[in-house]
């Protein structure tokens, strides 16, 4: 018989905001490490991760896990393979915001303009070109 934990709601997520920080702060110094590095590092780093969440969250045998395509898993395994892909991703890829404007393609900006306009809006657009 498991031990029942019993926790309020509101411990539950205090906590969780905790932990989340704590292992912001904590793996800051992994994501440094993972921008300035190579591929081979990178890919190298995030199956360790992946593997090393996989045992910590319970899993007997990662690596037949890692080994297995998406739709060889099980439900129950790709969903602990997505959060670990998922936790690496937020504390240690961190990818960057963009704004949008700087890095935006101004073709696709525009043809998506096209698209939302109306058939009298792109008459009028056609004949000012």
């Amino acid at each position: 018989m498991s031990k029942q934990i019993k926790l309020s709601f509101a411990t539950f997520a205090h906590d969780l905001g905790a932990h989340t920080r704590i292992t912001l702060d904590a793996s800051l110094i992994w994501h440094t490490e993972y921008v300035t590095a190579d591929e081979v590092t990178r890919k190298a780093r995030r199956e360790e991760f992946i593997r090393n969440f996989l045992t910590g969250y319970g899993c007997k045998n990662p690596e037949a896990i890692m080994g297995q395509s998406r739709d060889e898993r099980t439900a129950d395994d790709q969903k602990v393979y997505d959060a670990a892909r998922a936790k690496f991703t937020y504390h240690v890829v961190r990818p960057e915001k963009s704004s949008g404007s700087a890095k935006a393609d101004p073709v696709a900006k525009a043809l998506a303009l096209v698209e939302s306009m109306t058939p009298a809006q792109k008459k009028r657009f056609l004949a000012a070109l």
